[in-house]
């Protein structure tokens, strides 16, 4: 429980005020309102010496201690109408007894304006923001004190005071220094209480503030350190050694602050937003940070100035929460002052240990296997995704209701964006084993279509296979495409791949592609805008149709049912997706990991064959999958909870005016369900009862699994478009700006004097002719611009500023 302390007059010792109804008592005091009444009189009418008597004779609240030492103290008394000397024992008012209570207070006194007016700047949540328990006007009506929660990272008492200051855009005064500094009671009745929050007050302690700082008050040391003191380590850079990405740091800066220094007033406040956004690209090194700071000419002036806290200020922008893309501010200063590829991520590494740790906890099904074979556990994760991809292509004769209350087929782009060798071959070993079932059912569509192809050549070089029967074009089921397929094969395979069902409807499988490398889907034979155009179709099964007039191209309406897991370097993913054709949607569709840097580790070397446990236990799952048909049912829970997981942040987003966020939440709920269905078959207590029923229980594994999953594919999905969504969103605001148009007719009618002839506006117009002036005259009449002044002819008023 906090305590404050009172000394009811200047010769009584302190007492305690443990909570809010004693210091209201204080604050409602009759006495005090009567005295403040004529402290200020008495100010009106120059008589200061009085006003100061009667102002010493009001109670004083010790705000920044909660006790005192018991000590001895000679108190001079009158006996009789006589002076006497008495030593009194109690709890004196004296720093070196002090026990400080984690409070602190600014006073501001001398105030040329109104304070009352200066408050109504502060809105409460402000003043509760900075700790602010008190605010209340002082008896002279000249200044206003902050009674506000010390932070231990400021510093002392004094130091608090001044940061308050700064953050409020006042000046400290420097009698806060004092741990036995006495506050005259403010009186509730004449309107000086502003702010006021007792129950925090009250129910705050910091004993940890006294620890750090409390014997040093006890010792007489009250002052703050010299805020222009350089901090330890700074003397060992010079601005010109530091650098981002090899441009110098002081041209970033100098891009970010512009032509124009700040201001007188402004100049703490820009440091503080300096320092703010020097971290996301000075990897948060406070060092750096003070460097570049002290080393602008418009610091050294505050410096010299007022001895501003530089170290401080740095402090103060370390605490601040930190963004995961780059501020618009810095972002915009690196691209002006020329650094190079440069992607708008945060320093901030993924947090792959966590993702790691997380996901050892969780009994994985049939991912557990797919993960076998990788080694680093930070990114085994990522093995889900692209197994996912794959094991969700496997599902697709089955379905769920979504959380609209619709049919929905797993339609999953799994994408894996790493450095060459950084280990994301996993993938490969996956599709080779989990895709094995389907290479193996297209085996006999292959063959057919090897033989036609034979039958065609035979018949261009044959006569007498030119005399046989037309081959009829096989249209058995392919549904593995390489990289490398023509466009007008890869429809051909689209209208193959179905099957009719019991009600007569005509039902689409999923065709498949693994890309290794990214680039090489950009490279591949057909025209890659088309294919594009399928892998955006694919993510809702939009309708896709051709009709060329050529005979062997495939004419038709059909749904885009594609699956496709790729793996590439973050070189082609900027050919992939970039700022010109972000806009289309396409990477809010993928499930996204980014592979950690830096994570290089030699395999270790084996004499023994590799174990084929887990390549046996894909192709197991591979076949289970495979072979089910139907709605998976018993899923409500898991979609409820993935929906109650993102509308949240989707709402915050839109609060926020973040676009960006936004826009990569809204793919977000059918993503991470694609990727936790075949966790949730694959864990089931009885394969054969699912089986039988297609009905899933959930439990809570699954909610901590797909928690994961929407974490790692939103934080990877940040990482690599975040930036880019925002500079889209940037500039299609400045795009949409309506154009300032040059309107002569409306310059000339301001430049119209408010009462005007006929003159005026030929003059105005430049019109030879009096008619013409008056036909002008007479399209503002009627549209209600001017109107004739009566009893004056051609002389008009008038009633609008512009037309």
């Amino acid at each position: 429980m906090a305590t404050i302390t009172i000394q009811r007059n200047l010769q009584s010792a302190t007492e305690k005020i443990t909570n809010a109804e004693q210091l209201e008592a204080v604050f409602n005091n009759p006495d005090t309102y009567r005295k403040v009444c004529q402290i200020r009189e008495l100010r009106k009418q120059g008589e200061m010496k009085k006003a100061a008597m009667v102002k010493n004779s009001l109670e004083g609240l010790i705000f920044v201690a909660d006790d005192f030492v018991e000590s001895e103290k000679v108190v001079k008394t009158k006996v009789n109408g006589e002076e006497q000397e008495q030593t009194i024992r109690g709890k004196w008012r004296l720093q070196k007894s002090a026990h400080l209570n984690g409070l602190a207070v600014l006073d501001v006194d001398h105030l040329k304006e109104d304070p009352r007016e200066l408050a109504r700047q502060w809105s409460e949540e402000r003043l509760r923001e900075l700790g602010v328990v008190l605010e209340f006007i002082t008896s002279s009506n000249e200044g206003i004190k902050f009674v506000f929660i010390a932070r231990k990272e400021w510093g002392n008492l004094i130091q608090n005071a001044c940061e308050l200051a700064r953050e409020l855009g006042l000046k400290a005064d420097e009698s806060g220094s004092d741990a036995s500094r006495m506050s005259f009671a403010p009186s509730r009745q004449a309107g000086d209480i502003l702010f006021y929050d007792p129950e925090r007050m009250f129910s705050y302690e910091n004993p940890d503030y006294d620890a750090t700082f409390g014997e040093a008050y006890r010792n007489g040391n009250s002052k703050g350190n010299s805020a222009a003191k350089t901090s330890l380590g700074v003397q060992e850079f010079r601005i010109s050694d530091i650098t981002f990405r090899g441009v110098p740091v002081q041209k970033i800066v100098d891009c970010f602050i512009g032509p124009a220094l700040p201001e007188p007033g402004k100049r703490h406040k820009t440091s503080l937003e300096l320092a703010d956004q020097l971290r996301y690209i000075l990897d948060s090194d406070p060092v750096k940070m003070e460097v570049v700071l002290r080393a602008q000419t418009w610091i050294q002036e505050i410096i010299s100035e007022r001895n501003e806290n530089v170290t401080q200020t740095v402090k103060s922008a370390l605490a601040f929460k930190e963004e995961k893309r780059i501020p618009k501010r810095m972002y915009n200063a690196l691209k002006a002052a020329g650094v190079d590829e440069f992607d708008g991520l945060s320093k901030r590494r993924l947090p792959y240990a966590e993702w790691a740790k997380r996901l050892k906890k969780i009994s994985l099904g049939c991912y557990e296997s797919a993960i076998g074979y990788i080694d680093d556990d930070e990114i085994k994760v990522g093995g889900v995704i692209t197994s996912a991809g794959m094991y969700g292509t496997l599902l697709t004769k089955c379905w769920y209701q979504d959380w609209e209350g619709l049919d929905h087929r797993l339609n999953i782009m799994s994408l894996v964006i790493g450095g060459p060798a950084s280990g994301k071959g996993f993938a490969v070993k996956q599709d080779e084993y989990i895709m094995e079932v389907m290479r193996e059912a297209d085996a006999a569509g292959r063959e057919q279509e090897r033989l036609y192809k034979e039958g065609l050549n035979e018949r261009e070089t044959s006569q007498k296979e030119q005399k046989k029967d037309a081959l009829k074009r096989p249209n058995e089921m392919v549904r593995y495409c390489p990289v490398k397929t023509s466009n007008n094969v890869t429809y051909r395979r689209m209208q193959n791949a179905t099957t009719v069902t019991a009600e007569g409807a005509i039902y689409y499988y999923h065709l498949y592609t693994f890309a290794s490398e990214l680039l090489s889907i950009i490279k591949a034979s057909g025209s890659f805008q088309e294919k594009r155009d399928l892998m955006l179709q694919s993510f809702h099964n939009e309708l896709n149709g051709v009709d060329y007039s050529n005979k062997d191209s495939v004419n038709g309406l059909f749904p885009v049912f594609y699956n496709w897991v790729m793996t590439g370097t973050s070189t082609a993913l900027k050919k992939f997706v970039n700022l010109i054709n972000i806009g289309d949607g396409l990477s809010t569709r993928f499930s996204c990991f980014v592979m950690p840097t830096g994570n290089f580790k030699m395999r270790p070397m084996s004499k023994k064959p590799k174990s084929m446990a887990a390549a046996n236990e894909m192709k197991k799952w591979s076949r289970r999958m495979d072979s089910l048909h139907g709605e998976i049912k018993g899923l409500e829970k898991l979609v409820k909870f993935v929906y109650d997981m993102i509308a949240p942040r989707m709402e915050e987003a839109a609060n926020d005016g973040d676009q960006a966020t936004l826009t990569m939440l809204k793919r977000m709920q059918d993503k991470v369900m694609a990727i936790c269905i075949p966790h949730v078959i694959s864990t089931q207590k009885s394969w054969e009862e699912f089986q039988m029923t297609m009905t899933v229980k959930i439990t809570k594994q699954h909610f901590e699994f797909a928690k994961l999953m929407f974490e790692v594919m939103f934080e990877c999905e940040d990482y690599l478009f975040g930036q880019i969504w925002q500079e889209h969103y940037e500039n299609e605001e400045r795009d949409t700006q309506p154009r300032a148009t040059y309107d002569k007719t409306n310059e000339h009618f301001m430049e119209l004097p408010t009462e005007f002839t006929t003159q005026d506006v030929m003059k105005t117009w430049g019109y030879s002719s009096n008619s013409t002036a008056s036909t002008r005259i007479k399209d503002f009449v009627e549209t209600g611009k001017v109107k004739p002044i009566e009893g004056k002819r051609g002389h008009y008023i008038k009633l609008a500023t512009a037309v």
